[in-house]
Protein backbone atom coordinates (compact mmCIF):
# COMPACT_ATOMS: atom_id res chain seq x y z
CA UNK A 1 0.00 0.00 0.00
CA UNK A 2 1.25 3.72 -0.91
CA UNK A 3 1.60 5.72 2.46
CA UNK A 4 1.95 8.78 2.47
CA UNK A 5 2.21 11.29 5.33
CA UNK A 6 0.18 15.12 5.16
CA UNK A 7 0.42 17.15 7.94
CA UNK A 8 -2.19 20.09 8.51
CA UNK A 9 -2.00 22.70 11.48
CA UNK A 10 -5.71 23.14 12.05
CA UNK A 11 -7.39 25.70 14.28
CA UNK A 12 -10.52 25.28 13.44
CA UNK A 13 -13.30 22.86 12.18
CA UNK A 14 -13.39 19.55 10.10
CA UNK A 15 -16.75 19.18 8.69
CA UNK A 16 -18.25 17.58 5.27
CA UNK A 17 -21.50 17.67 3.54
CA UNK A 18 -24.15 15.30 5.08
CA UNK A 19 -27.30 13.53 4.24
CA UNK A 20 -28.35 14.77 7.74
CA UNK A 21 -29.05 18.28 7.24
CA UNK A 22 -27.83 19.57 10.67
CA UNK A 23 -25.09 21.55 8.91
CA UNK A 24 -24.46 25.37 9.54
CA UNK A 25 -22.96 27.24 5.85
CA UNK A 26 -22.48 30.02 7.76
CA UNK A 27 -20.93 28.37 10.82
CA UNK A 28 -18.91 25.91 8.06
CA UNK A 29 -17.64 28.51 5.86
CA UNK A 30 -15.93 30.29 8.95
CA UNK A 31 -14.50 26.64 10.35
CA UNK A 32 -13.62 24.72 6.63
CA UNK A 33 -10.01 25.93 6.54
CA UNK A 34 -8.98 21.91 7.09
CA UNK A 35 -11.52 21.09 4.41
CA UNK A 36 -10.03 23.19 2.30
CA UNK A 37 -6.21 21.99 2.41
CA UNK A 38 -7.26 18.39 2.18
CA UNK A 39 -9.30 19.27 -1.03
CA UNK A 40 -6.44 21.09 -2.06
CA UNK A 41 -4.09 18.57 -1.57
CA UNK A 42 -5.66 15.72 -2.83
CA UNK A 43 -6.41 18.32 -6.19
CA UNK A 44 -2.83 18.67 -6.62
CA UNK A 45 -2.57 14.67 -7.19
CA UNK A 46 -3.43 15.54 -10.39
CA UNK A 47 -1.83 16.54 -13.68
CA UNK A 48 -1.84 20.21 -14.43
CA UNK A 49 -4.24 20.89 -16.79
CA UNK A 50 -7.61 22.66 -17.84
CA UNK A 51 -10.65 21.32 -17.34
CA UNK A 52 -14.20 21.92 -19.89
CA UNK A 53 -16.15 21.41 -16.88
CA UNK A 54 -15.65 20.12 -13.37
CA UNK A 55 -18.60 18.71 -10.84
CA UNK A 56 -17.30 19.59 -7.10
CA UNK A 57 -19.45 16.93 -5.63
CA UNK A 58 -19.90 18.12 -1.52
CA UNK A 59 -19.15 21.43 -2.40
CA UNK A 60 -20.18 22.97 1.15
CA UNK A 61 -19.86 26.53 1.28
CA UNK A 62 -17.98 26.44 -2.26
CA UNK A 63 -14.95 27.81 -1.56
CA UNK A 64 -12.57 25.31 -3.05
CA UNK A 65 -15.33 25.10 -5.55
CA UNK A 66 -14.20 29.04 -6.31
CA UNK A 67 -10.37 27.92 -6.41
CA UNK A 68 -11.64 25.50 -9.08
CA UNK A 69 -12.37 28.00 -10.88
CA UNK A 70 -9.61 28.73 -11.54
CA UNK A 71 -8.62 25.45 -13.42
CA UNK A 72 -11.86 24.96 -15.28
CA UNK A 73 -14.24 27.06 -18.11
CA UNK A 74 -17.12 25.74 -15.64
CA UNK A 75 -17.54 24.42 -12.83
CA UNK A 76 -20.73 23.32 -10.83
CA UNK A 77 -20.88 22.63 -7.10
CA UNK A 78 -23.61 20.84 -5.29
CA UNK A 79 -24.54 20.05 -1.83
CA UNK A 80 -26.69 17.99 -0.12
CA UNK A 81 -27.57 21.17 2.55
CA UNK A 82 -29.51 23.62 1.34
CA UNK A 83 -28.18 25.74 3.71
CA UNK A 84 -24.49 24.92 2.62
CA UNK A 85 -25.92 26.01 -0.87
CA UNK A 86 -27.19 29.17 0.48
CA UNK A 87 -23.98 30.23 1.70
CA UNK A 88 -22.02 29.31 -1.43
CA UNK A 89 -24.28 31.67 -3.76
CA UNK A 90 -24.09 34.51 -1.01
CA UNK A 91 -20.77 34.49 -1.50
CA UNK A 92 -20.27 33.14 -5.30
CA UNK A 93 -23.12 33.68 -6.38
CA UNK A 94 -24.02 31.69 -10.04
CA UNK A 95 -22.39 32.72 -13.05
CA UNK A 96 -21.31 31.46 -16.98
CA UNK A 97 -18.64 30.00 -15.48
CA UNK A 98 -19.79 28.88 -11.42
CA UNK A 99 -22.62 28.22 -9.91
CA UNK A 100 -24.19 25.85 -7.17
CA UNK A 101 -27.32 23.93 -6.41
CA UNK A 102 -28.68 21.72 -4.41
CA UNK A 103 -28.27 17.60 -5.12
CA UNK A 104 -28.25 14.39 -3.66
CA UNK A 105 -24.98 12.03 -4.91
CA UNK A 106 -26.77 9.35 -5.20
CA UNK A 107 -28.69 10.92 -7.70
CA UNK A 108 -27.68 14.51 -9.10
CA UNK A 109 -30.90 15.27 -10.56
CA UNK A 110 -31.49 18.37 -12.71
CA UNK A 111 -27.57 18.34 -13.84
CA UNK A 112 -28.05 18.41 -18.05
CA UNK A 113 -24.18 18.05 -19.25
CA UNK A 114 -21.09 16.22 -18.63
CA UNK A 115 -17.88 16.98 -17.14
CA UNK A 116 -14.54 16.01 -18.01
CA UNK A 117 -13.62 15.85 -13.58
CA UNK A 118 -15.76 15.00 -11.19
CA UNK A 119 -14.66 15.46 -7.30
CA UNK A 120 -16.25 14.26 -4.29
CA UNK A 121 -14.60 15.67 -1.44
CA UNK A 122 -15.24 13.66 1.60
CA UNK A 123 -19.59 13.50 0.75
CA UNK A 124 -18.78 9.92 0.40
CA UNK A 125 -18.55 8.61 3.65
CA UNK A 126 -22.22 10.36 5.13
CA UNK A 127 -23.85 7.94 2.53
CA UNK A 128 -25.74 4.72 3.75
CA UNK A 129 -23.62 1.20 2.55
CA UNK A 130 -26.46 0.35 0.60
CA UNK A 131 -26.70 3.58 -1.34
CA UNK A 132 -22.92 3.80 -2.25
CA UNK A 133 -22.33 1.84 -5.33
CA UNK A 134 -25.32 4.17 -6.68
CA UNK A 135 -23.35 7.23 -5.47
CA UNK A 136 -20.09 5.63 -7.56
CA UNK A 137 -22.51 5.35 -10.59
CA UNK A 138 -24.29 8.63 -10.60
CA UNK A 139 -20.48 9.84 -10.43
CA UNK A 140 -19.24 7.49 -13.54
CA UNK A 141 -22.54 8.58 -14.92
CA UNK A 142 -22.04 12.62 -14.92
CA UNK A 143 -18.33 12.06 -16.73
CA UNK A 144 -17.49 12.18 -20.44
CA UNK A 145 -15.88 9.66 -21.88
CA UNK A 146 -11.85 9.87 -20.69
CA UNK A 147 -12.93 11.91 -17.72
CA UNK A 148 -11.47 11.35 -14.46
CA UNK A 149 -13.58 11.16 -10.77
CA UNK A 150 -11.43 12.21 -7.99
CA UNK A 151 -12.25 10.61 -4.61
CA UNK A 152 -11.34 12.13 -0.82
CA UNK A 153 -12.76 9.74 2.49
CA UNK A 154 -11.44 8.89 5.69
CA UNK A 155 -10.10 5.29 6.33
CA UNK A 156 -11.68 2.99 8.07
CA UNK A 157 -9.32 3.00 10.86
CA UNK A 158 -10.39 6.52 11.76
CA UNK A 159 -9.31 7.68 15.25
CA UNK A 160 -12.76 8.81 16.21
CA UNK A 161 -14.51 5.13 15.11
CA UNK A 162 -13.48 3.36 18.79
CA UNK A 163 -14.43 5.81 21.45
CA UNK A 164 -17.93 6.26 19.63
CA UNK A 165 -18.67 2.74 19.73
CA UNK A 166 -17.56 1.94 23.16
CA UNK A 167 -19.57 4.90 24.33
CA UNK A 168 -22.82 4.22 22.51
CA UNK A 169 -22.42 0.43 23.85
CA UNK A 170 -22.77 1.67 27.09
CA UNK A 171 -26.31 0.95 28.98
CA UNK A 172 -27.44 4.53 29.34
CA UNK A 173 -27.00 4.61 25.33
CA UNK A 174 -28.03 1.76 24.50
CA UNK A 175 -31.65 1.88 25.31
CA UNK A 176 -31.52 4.75 22.41
CA UNK A 177 -29.29 3.87 19.59
CA UNK A 178 -29.89 0.30 17.28
CA UNK A 179 -27.03 -2.41 18.02
CA UNK A 180 -24.38 -2.16 15.19
CA UNK A 181 -25.38 0.90 14.31
CA UNK A 182 -22.23 2.44 12.06
CA UNK A 183 -21.48 6.21 12.57
CA UNK A 184 -20.36 6.72 8.87
CA UNK A 185 -19.22 4.81 5.94
CA UNK A 186 -15.41 4.97 5.71
CA UNK A 187 -13.45 3.35 3.19
CA UNK A 188 -10.24 1.51 2.47
CA UNK A 189 -8.11 1.44 -0.34
CA UNK A 190 -9.78 -2.12 -1.20
CA UNK A 191 -13.88 -1.14 -1.18
CA UNK A 192 -12.67 2.75 -3.06
CA UNK A 193 -11.15 0.46 -5.51
CA UNK A 194 -14.07 -2.19 -5.82
CA UNK A 195 -16.28 0.89 -5.98
CA UNK A 196 -14.73 2.26 -8.81
CA UNK A 197 -14.58 -0.84 -10.95
CA UNK A 198 -18.74 -1.86 -9.86
CA UNK A 199 -19.43 1.84 -11.26
CA UNK A 200 -17.32 1.18 -14.72
CA UNK A 201 -14.44 3.40 -13.74
CA UNK A 202 -10.71 2.50 -14.32
CA UNK A 203 -8.80 2.60 -10.86
CA UNK A 204 -5.53 4.99 -11.57
CA UNK A 205 -4.21 5.59 -8.42
CA UNK A 206 -5.90 5.04 -4.62
CA UNK A 207 -3.52 5.40 -1.38
CA UNK A 208 -3.90 6.18 2.30
CA UNK A 209 -2.72 9.90 3.38
CA UNK A 210 -2.59 10.57 7.18
CA UNK A 211 -3.37 14.38 8.17
CA UNK A 212 -2.14 15.55 11.38
CA UNK A 213 -4.37 17.83 13.78
CA UNK A 214 -2.93 20.27 16.03
CA UNK A 215 -5.75 21.77 18.49
CA UNK A 216 -3.73 24.91 20.82
CA UNK A 217 -6.51 23.60 23.48
CA UNK A 218 -9.38 21.52 24.79
CA UNK A 219 -11.90 24.03 23.57
CA UNK A 220 -10.65 24.36 19.86
CA UNK A 221 -10.76 20.55 20.01
CA UNK A 222 -14.32 20.32 21.53
CA UNK A 223 -15.07 23.51 18.12
CA UNK A 224 -13.68 21.00 15.68
CA UNK A 225 -15.83 17.74 16.89
CA UNK A 226 -18.67 19.95 17.35
CA UNK A 227 -19.69 20.67 13.93
CA UNK A 228 -19.46 17.50 12.19
CA UNK A 229 -19.66 15.03 15.10
CA UNK A 230 -24.06 15.68 15.29
CA UNK A 231 -24.17 14.45 11.74
CA UNK A 232 -22.99 11.06 12.98
CA UNK A 233 -26.10 8.54 12.76
CA UNK A 234 -26.14 7.49 16.06
CA UNK A 235 -27.20 10.78 17.51
CA UNK A 236 -30.75 10.68 15.16
CA UNK A 237 -31.36 8.29 17.72
CA UNK A 238 -30.57 10.35 20.59
CA UNK A 239 -33.26 12.76 22.24
CA UNK A 240 -31.89 16.36 21.73
CA UNK A 241 -31.87 16.92 25.07
CA UNK A 242 -29.51 14.45 25.42
CA UNK A 243 -27.08 14.43 22.19
CA UNK A 244 -24.33 17.58 24.04
CA UNK A 245 -23.98 14.92 27.22
CA UNK A 246 -23.44 12.27 24.50
CA UNK A 247 -20.96 14.08 22.45
CA UNK A 248 -18.91 14.98 25.60
CA UNK A 249 -18.99 11.35 27.12
CA UNK A 250 -17.54 10.25 23.40
CA UNK A 251 -14.61 13.28 23.58
CA UNK A 252 -13.64 12.34 26.66
CA UNK A 253 -13.79 8.68 26.02
CA UNK A 254 -11.19 9.94 22.86
CA UNK A 255 -8.70 12.25 25.07
CA UNK A 256 -8.43 9.30 27.36
CA UNK A 257 -7.45 6.98 24.63
CA UNK A 258 -5.06 9.94 23.26
CA UNK A 259 -3.57 10.26 26.78
CA UNK A 260 -4.04 13.70 26.24
CA UNK A 261 -3.48 15.19 30.15
CA UNK A 262 -6.16 18.36 29.81
CA UNK A 263 -3.22 20.91 29.61
CA UNK A 264 -2.10 22.57 26.17
CA UNK A 265 -1.95 21.42 22.62
CA UNK A 266 -4.55 18.01 21.25
CA UNK A 267 -2.42 16.82 18.38
CA UNK A 268 -3.22 13.24 16.61
CA UNK A 269 -3.21 11.30 13.06
CA UNK A 270 -6.14 10.29 11.07
CA UNK A 271 -5.88 8.46 7.71
CA UNK A 272 -7.59 8.70 4.61
CA UNK A 273 -8.18 7.58 1.36
CA UNK A 274 -7.52 9.36 -1.84
CA UNK A 275 -8.85 7.50 -5.26
CA UNK A 276 -8.26 8.54 -8.84
CA UNK A 277 -10.34 6.62 -12.08
CA UNK A 278 -10.92 7.18 -15.20
CA UNK A 279 -14.31 6.87 -17.16
CA UNK A 280 -13.46 4.06 -19.97
CA UNK A 281 -13.81 6.11 -23.34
Amino acid sequence: MNMKRLIVFCLSVYASASAVENWDGEHYQATSRPQFEMAEWAFNTLPKKKYEAILDIGCGSGEFTKELAKHASYVLGVDYSESMILKAQDLYGNSDDLSFQVGDIRELNGIDQQFDLVTAFHPIQWIPAADQPRAFTRMADMLVPGGVCLVLVSDQQNIFYAPLMDVVQRPRWQSFIPDKLEPWNWQTVASVRKSFKQAGLRPLSISVWYKKYYFASRDEFLAFMKNWFFNAAHFEYVPRQKRYELFREVLEEFLTRINYNGIGAVVFECPFVIGVAAKLG
